[in-house]
């Protein structure tokens, strides 16, 4: 009678409903039935998944797994809530690591409130970097552009106190990534692209671009530099006049808040750093 009752499709179903991955994965492959069920109710399963998360996705995502080979995943899929769950993990622990810890400014009773603003930021530039997903596979600069739009339209729709924390994530980032480089940033001519460079693929890359240079394994540390250097290329073209330019997401959200705020651009970082203020 067990057998039969657990086989039934509405009991598998609502078993599959409450399991953890690590149990669906071994009832598929246990059990051809489970298999079945799973892969028919895949879409309604994830679904559900994904409204647990800060940022539900809303568009394909971004595998960040592995640095090489990385595919787009349907939205509506198992590999996607993996995905967001593997994201969580890092942003949780990586917003506590030093590597982030430049603004002193903020009262011990008051940090938590902003680690959690942090965390709700990095999740945003996860966010933008999907939108950005070429997801029909074609890498011309047309494309680009419809990517890169979809990305700025998203960061104009957002308060000012998530830009703000857009803001304050990218810089306290590039502040780690001077760190790290000690005493041979001195002697860099481009240091100020490459600080740059690193707050703009904050937003462009998200979080799997901060985790890997602040705490990830050689490979996507690797990766990330060289993303700072391609950064640092791109910004010293754009102010040459050289080449194609994409917009600039960093200077989006400038803009964004400017709009909001109806400031000036001299007055933008002492409103970023209120704003911060106020919410912590």
């Amino acid at each position: 009678m067990a057998p039969f009752i657990f086989d039934l499709p509405e009991v598998m179903l609502l078993i599959i409903e409450h399991a953890d991955l690590p149990t669906l994965s071994a009832l598929a492959r246990t059990r051809r039935h489970a298999w079945q069920v799973v892969s028919n109710y895949e879409a309604s399963i994830s679904a559900g998944r994904l409204n647990n998360f800060p940022i539900p996705p809303t568009t394909s995502v971004l595998s960040t797994k592995r640095v090489n080979g990385r595919r787009i995943l349907p939205r509506l899929s198992l590999n996607t809530v993996r995905e967001l769950q593997c994201r969580e993990q890092r942003i949780s622990t990586m917003v506590r690591s030093e590597f982030l810890a430049a603004n002193t400014t903020i009262p011990s009773r008051a940090r938590p409130r902003y680690l959690c603003c942090l965390e709700r930021a990095a999740h945003l530039c996860d966010h933008i970097s999907d939108l950005g997903c070429l997801c029909d596979g074609n890498h011309s600069l047309e494309t680009s552009l419809r990517g890169r739009q979809a990305q700025a339209n998203f960061i104009k729709t957002l308060p000012t106190t998530d830009l703000a924390f857009l803001s304050e994530l990218s810089w306290i980032g590039s502040i780690g990534w001077a760190r790290s480089m000690g005493t041979t940033i001195n002697g860099d001519p481009d240091t100020k692209y490459k600080s740059l460079a690193f707050e703009e693929m904050v937003l462009r890359k998200g979080s799997a671009f901060l985790w890997g240079y602040a705490l990830g394994p050689g490979e996507f540390r690797a990766h990330a530099e060289k993303q700072i250097l391609s950064g640092a290329d791109e910004i010293e073209d754009w102010e040459m006049g050289v080449g194609d330019q994409l917009p600039s997401l960093r200077q989006a959200v400038i803009r964004a808040f400017m709009a909001h705020k109806g400031c000036e651009f001299k007055d933008v970082w002492t409103e970023f750093d209120s704003l911060i203020v106020q919410c912590c």
